[in-house]
């Protein structure tokens, strides 16, 4: 994909670390659980850890490029969903109990955007997008598209709750949690900040960036490496970094969509 866009702000919220401070740190808080602040006190009761997770680094990010709540536009990402609740619906369902219809409201693809967009009055474009391994790449490109297409900042933000053991059980598939936000703007050449874009493949020739399980002494554990969400985590490592370059997207387990960063 040839558009181009800057990246604006970063957001972040993984296991262990509940923003994007405590992990350019290392500083590591076992046992913290996403807040969802963003979200009001009220909705924020019924929502599930994976809404919560994602709006968190969707706060902070947008928190980081001085853009105001109601006028972005926004793409969330996940491979799974609310496969927890929605799992624990079927359960219910199996074991001739009544299902709560607000429960199975937060059981869809698109519980998140939904609470986020209504929580902070936003009238914009949002949409939900699951890609398996390719959702930070599909992410991507759709938030390249709003921007060229409108003209506005987007918020791509992807995330996964820890895959639910009945769902996975025997593969090696099992994660932990982890969001990712990235706020895209529109490039008008004028030192904006680094700029992004997507390729379908890396360009022949050239090298991707270290990953930042290779950058001692803070590494991406084991668990957190098999998420389907950790490209984007790669992007924003680089950025942390300082590098540009290439970002492989998927780790090798789609299609092999990368994101290339101008610094």
């Amino acid at each position: 994909m040839s558009g181009r866009v800057h990246v604006a702000g970063v957001g972040l919220y993984a296991t262990d670390y509940p923003d994007l401070g405590a992990w350019s740190r290392g500083a590591a808080q076992p046992g913290c659980e996403p807040a969802g602040e963003l979200i009001d006190r009220r909705a924020r009761r019924r929502t599930s850890a994976l809404t919560r997770a994602l709006a968190d680094a969707y706060g902070e990010a947008l928190g980081a490029s001085g853009f105001a709540a109601d006028e972005v536009a926004a793409v969330f990402g996940s491979a799974l969903g609310e496969a927890a609740t929605m799992i624990g619906i079927l359960d219910q369902i199996y074991g001739g109990k009544n299902v709560s219809p607000m429960r199975f409201a937060m059981s869809v693809h698109n519980a998140a955007s939904g609470v986020v967009s209504t929580t902070t009055k936003n009238r914009g474009i949002t949409t939900s997008i699951g890609a398996d391994f390719d959702t930070p790449a599909m992410a991507l490109i759709e938030g390249i598209g709003l921007v060229a297409a409108h003209e506005v900042p987007v918020v791509v933000v992807c995330g996964d709750e820890q895959a639910p053991d009945d769902l996975v059980q025997g593969l090696d598939l099992s994660w932990d949690m982890l969001a990712v936000a990235l706020v895209l703007a529109p490039a008008t050449g004028g030192g904006d900040g680094p700029l992004l874009r997507v390729h379908a493949r890396t360009p022949e020739g050239a090298a991707l960036c270290a990953l930042e399980d290779e950058q001692p002494p803070r590494a991406v554990s084991a668990r957190l490496a098999r998420s389907p969400q950790v490209g984007l985590l790669d992007v924003v490592a680089a950025l942390q970094r300082g590098q540009g370059g290439y970002v492989r997207l998927d780790r090798g387990r789609g299609r092999g969509y990368v994101a290339e960063l101008l610094l």
